[in-house]
């Protein structure tokens, strides 16, 4: 009989749409012979993609403030005065699932470390994006509970800086490389060079002034070039107002697709970018790169996988990341396009050799059995 793996993550999960809805999918993919898979989310029920889904609250979405009974928990009243993501349900749906491990997605919302707490498993997972408080503080007091992270300078920071007892795993984003590889036809013959963006169409993610640089490169600096979005919104006065934004048709929109249409997208596309000025190490990085495509990123938060791989505009001008440092890193690549282009096949094998599902399956089967 299969373990049982539960996946407690805030707000909505559309698989593949998003950071953490691919963590899982892949998860699910690499570990699905051996573990049993089962997302607990606000809508829970709802979804297709193979994962079992179970809606986290009961109100499906109203405000609750069940969570300030957890008040002794966290010192300086950190806790919200409502909460969307946790009511006196959660907990129970969670321990009626009877997991043998939980994981936890953090770095959003405190009251999911109540969960961590209050549920029932024999192990339990934090996966973080970064080490921050006030979650760190917290979990010093339950050193059983163990830290999974995707940035390896991210150890020594909860080991040392922190002095934390908990245990920490290193276990790196990964890709399905049944689905991303290189496009093996030779495309040095470009005419036009085509970036793609996939992703949320967002404030966070930058969208709006991902369009302002690509107006400004076409129109104002008469570049043919070509931008692809491929992706959707939860936030529709936001979603126009980029649609308003965009002056030119060679930006065009479309709407989220699957991962096997969107494999095929990358390959039709010379340079993926990456417009976040907070972005961590993202899937669409990853996949984009094990496609042989140029990558450019607009963030200084993963330094410690994407030097030599990625252009970073804001590198470029050793400064924060801005509009202005998008603009420059879209600039480089269409400069040093030659140059770039013929690296992509060696950052292809790279990524494929430290990144790809065949290269983390092992890794995460290994830690779920020990």
């Amino acid at each position: 009989m299969k373990k049982r793996v539960v996946h407690y993550t805030i707000g909505f999960h559309y698989p593949s749409r998003g950071g953490v809805e691919t963590y899982i999918h892949n998860f699910f993919k690499m570990t699905g012979d051996f573990y049993e898979s089962i997302v607990v989310c606000k809508n829970g029920g709802d979804i297709k993609g193979g994962v079992k889904t179970v809606c986290s609250i009961s109100k499906n979405g109203n405000t609750s403030n069940y969570h300030k009974k957890y008040s002794y928990l966290f010192p300086d009243n950190v806790l919200p005065q409502w909460s969307t993501e946790f009511d006196e349900q959660t907990i129970n749906i969670i321990n009626s699932l009877n997991p043998d491990i939980l994981i936890v997605y953090g770095n959003d919302f405190i009251e999911m470390l109540i969960v961590l707490v209050e549920c029932k498993a024999s192990r339990k997972f934090l996966r973080i994006q970064r080490p921050i408080l006030p979650e760190m503080e917290f979990l010093k007091k339950y050193p059983e509970i163990e830290i999974l992270v995707f940035n390896p300078n991210h150890i020594p920071i909860i080991n040392d800086e922190l002095k934390m007892k908990n245990t920490v795993h290193y276990i790196p984003h990964s890709f399905d490389d049944s689905l991303f590889y290189p496009k093996h036809n030779d495309r040095s013959d470009v005419k036009r060079i085509n970036f793609l963006y996939t992703g949320r169409i967002s404030k966070n993610k930058q969208t709006k002034e991902l369009v302002n640089v690509f107006n400004k490169i076409i129109l104002d600096d008469k570049i043919d070039v070509g931008l692809d979005i491929v992706g959707g919104t939860f936030n529709f006065a936001y979603y126009n107002e980029v649609i308003n934004t965009i002056k030119t048709g060679n930006i065009v929109i479309q709407p989220w697709c699957e991962h096997s249409k969107l494999a095929e997208i990358y390959r039709q596309h010379e340079c993926v970018v990456i417009p976040s000025y907070t972005e961590s190490f993202c899937a669409s990085a990853l996949e984009a790169l094990a496609s042989g495509c140029i990558v450019v990123m607009n963030t200084t938060s993963s330094d410690y996988w994407n030097k030599g791989l990625v252009v970073n505009g804001c590198h470029l001008l050793n400064e924060e990341p801005s509009e202005k440092t998008l603009y420059e890193g879209v600039n480089y690549v269409i400069k040093h396009f030659s140059e770039l282009r013929s690296k992509t096949i060696k950052n292809a094998e790279y990524v494929r050799l430290n990144y790809s599902f065949t290269s983390v399956k092992d890794k995460w089967l290994s830690l779920l059995s020990s």
